[in-house]
């Protein structure tokens, strides 16, 4: 009997197929980790967008109904940005007071820490708070990222306050940028 007529594969040729296969099969993996971090930064970039989104509207919300701005103070700029609502500084007032009596002054509060922007908000002014403890809401943070925020009024003679506000990690950056005019109550200081 012939070797050479029988059918079938010899041991050498499985070898070779199944490393082939196994290569070939590797690379398919691969390609599919890659898809799916692809997606995962993706996903992170577009959350981390519209988290900034979401914080610049609220910071936007606040400032078109302040009536007075604390910090950051005229022709200065920092990280924390603090108002009120329905209240004006009058000298020589020792601090704000009610425009409307009929309705009570409310302060808001911004501030970047520990890689986040918070919101803090309550009843009266000047604002009462410490920056991250018992905040209203919580934008952006998390592992791997860090938010910062930066506020700045260009000088007293404007009402506008120049928002920027970004959220990086070694993935990605991203930032958004307003310039919003705040209602200024009459009076120095403001």
């Amino acid at each position: 009997m012939r070797l050479r007529d029988q059918k079938g594969l010899t041991l050498m040729e499985v070898v070779i197929v199944m490393g082939l296969a196994s290569i070939a099969l590797i690379g398919v993996i691969s390609l599919g980790a890659m898809a799916g971090r692809s997606g995962v930064y993706a996903q992170r970039s577009e959350s981390s967008q519209m988290n900034l989104e979401h914080a610049l509207h609220y910071v936007t919300q606040e400032l078109r109904q302040a009536s007075y701005v604390a910090q950051p103070a005229a022709g200065a700029s920092g990280s924390t940005l603090e108002g009120c609502a329905n209240a004006a500084v009058i000298p020589p007032s020792a601090g704000p007071v009610p425009l409307d009596p009929s309705q009570p002054a409310r302060w808001f509060a911004f501030c970047s820490a520990n890689g986040a922007l918070y919101y803090h908000q309550g009843f009266g002014c000047p604002a009462s708070y410490t920056c991250g403890t018992n905040a209203s809401l919580e934008f952006l943070g998390g592992a791997g990222s860090a938010a910062t925020a930066s506020f700045s009024r260009p000088s007293a003679l404007t009402t506008e306050v120049d928002v920027s506000l970004s959220v990086g990690s070694r993935d990605q950056t991203s930032s958004v940028q307003s310039a919003v005019a705040y209602a200024a109550a009459a009076g120095a200081g403001q």
